[in-house]
């Protein structure tokens, strides 16, 4: 999988900025508010559907401009497919798949997989287990379409009883009205339960194997998966009857996946509590490192790699260990501050495979 060019128009600070990508590593550098995290959200927001910097597209449009466009072609077994994406600031957007439109963002979840390692990321470490339980859902959905399907079906049966819920509390129905979305929420729990749990087993090896290749007898980095997968659907349906009063007076379901919760021990510590700031970026780094495994295996394809300024952010050893465990025949695109900080990891720019490209901070900015 790789990504063959990409046009960015009025995007972020970027007005009309065009770019040939490289099979091997591209570098794109420059000062900081040159604009180039931006290209990443780009080529992220095409694969994914959202950006991962904000949840409101309109955000990414340049001032004083009225909409945004981004464009870009993918390329697989030498098959091209072009991702268009546009956005106005009244709220209009669109976007298709070989010029044919498409609803929602679906449809491109695990077509144009790309894994990313950026600051942003580093909630997957910190944050709390929302952030993680989204990481996940969001790498399960990349690898298996039918997990996406599952997990939207749920969270709608979810957000129904919820409402029922909500109906109850304010007096505006009987708390009959919840019991028609029990059946259909445990059986709905179970299907996520049941893949999760294989999913994560999967994962969980492989993030094994980085860590092994590591190599380094101080580390140590375990993945927890913590959940009821293990109850039965008449013992999920019995915890919702006897939760039911609560989960009245909060107006949420206080049992199910949505509570599930995954965890990271470093040296055998809770990473969340304890990591040191030099945890939490390797942790991070074998985290992600997984991830690439993990959809390589699953998807049967090389996903894009996204590093951002991620070089700087390390002391040169470790930064040697993520240059060093970058497969040959894939993908990357890396943006620094310094071409040294690059070079200096024996990497030449000017090989035919690679490709580096200087971007000026806009005088405005």
């Amino acid at each position: 999988m790789s990504i063959r060019g990409i046009e960015l128009i009025s995007f972020r600070n970027h007005d009309n900025l065009p770019i040939e990508f490289s099979h091997g590593l591209n570098v794109i550098w420059g000062e900081n508010g040159s604009g180039k995290t931006s290209i990443l959200e780009a080529i992220y927001t095409l694969s994914m559907g959202r950006s991962f910097r904000t949840s409101n597209r309109r955000h990414m449009i340049q001032k004083e401009k009225d909409f945004f466009r981004i464009v870009g072609n993918f390329e697989f077994h030498g098959s091209t497919t072009n991702v268009a994406m546009s956005q106005l600031q009244d709220g209009r957007k669109k976007t298709t798949i070989n010029d044919e439109a498409i609803k929602g963002f679906k449809p491109l979840i695990g077509k144009n997989p790309v894994v990313l390692l950026s600051p942003e990321e580093q909630c997957i470490t910190k944050g709390v287990p929302a952030e993680r339980r989204r990481f996940f859902d969001k790498l399960f959905s990349v690898a298996s379409y039918d997990y996406l399907l599952a997990l939207t079906d749920f969270n709608r049966v979810l957000k129904q009883r919820n409402m029922a819920l909500s109906a109850v509390k304010e007096g505006h129905r009987p708390p009959s009205s919840i019991h028609p979305w029990n059946e259909p929420l445990a059986e709905k729990a179970q299907k996520i339960w049941e893949m999760r749990e294989n999913f994560w087993k999967r994962y969980n090896n492989h993030l094994k194997k980085v860590v092994e290749k590591l190599n380094d007898s101080g580390v140590e980095l375990n993945g927890r998966y913590i959940s009821r997968t293990l109850v039965t659907k008449e013992e999920f349906l019995d915890s919702l009857e006897k939760s039911e009063r609560r989960d009245i007076l909060l107006q949420r379901t206080t049992s199910g996946p949505q509570k599930d919760e995954y965890d990271f021990l470093f040296n055998k510590e809770d990473l969340r509590q304890f990591g040191s700031q030099g945890e939490h970026k390797l942790a991070l780094i074998l985290i992600k490192l997984a991830e690439f495994k993990f959809i390589q295996e699953l998807n049967d394809t090389t996903p894009i790699i996204l590093l951002d300024d991620v070089l700087a952010k390390l002391d040169f050893q470790r930064s040697e260990y993520v240059m060093s465990l970058l497969e040959k025949n894939v993908q990357t695109i890396i943006t620094t501050t310094n071409l040294v900080n690059v070079e200096s990891h024996g990497i030449d720019v000017k090989n035919t495979n690679n490709m580096s490209l200087y971007l000026e901070r806009a005088c405005s900015n």
